[in-house]
């Protein structure tokens, strides 16, 4: 996996999870600096031990956002990182992560001037893409993992469902 932007410091925050620990896995939340000024977050999980594990990706659809890993991959001793395109950090509860997700998307509403997340969809204008800078950030989120000493940087899989994999397609298949 080659860097996106090998130029642009990657100012990435990691701070223990231990509340998603198992006996597999060691959960941390991370999130990176986009260009905007804002943050994309993801839960990251590494598996326990030493050693070079597999890398999969996953951006989940639309909607608030999972508060708990993607752990299907990290159980099995990959590497899950579930990036949000969200710019608020994930929540500990799924009643609270439902909260922070509306409060965003209230803003976003009244910002794009349409009644409904469908008709505003990714963009509200060909001047305003609105997933534009999480986009950017979750590759930069990717090129720094791809830098970790514990992360096989030429084994990443992708996945994303519904609005997840939209995503991926506007990346341009960068993710």
């Amino acid at each position: 996996r080659a860097p996106a932007a090998p130029a642009v410091p990657l100012p990435v925050e990691k701070t223990p999870a231990p509340h998603l620990d198992t006996a597999d896995y060691h959960a941390f939340y991370v999130s990176v600096a986009t260009f905007d000024g804002g943050r994309v977050h993801a839960i990251l999980t590494v598996p326990k031990g030493d050693g070079v594990f597999p890398v999969c990706a996953t951006v989940p659809g639309a909607g608030p956002g999972q508060v708990a890993p993607w752990n299907l991959m990290a159980r099995k001793g990959w590497i899950s990182i579930t990036m949000h395109i969200h710019g608020f950090p994930i929540a500990k509860t799924a009643d609270e992560q439902k909260a922070r997700y509306n409060t965003w998307l209230a803003a976003l509403k009244k910002k794009s001037g349409e009644p409904t997340y469908q008709r505003f969809g990714f963009a509200a204008g060909r001047d305003l893409p609105i997933y534009h800078n999480s986009i950017l950030g979750m590759v930069r989120m990717l090129d720094w993992l791809a830098q970790e000493p514990y992360a096989d940087a030429s084994r990443f899989v992708y996945f994303g469902g519904s609005q997840g994999h939209g995503i991926y397609r506007m990346s341009d298949g960068k993710l």
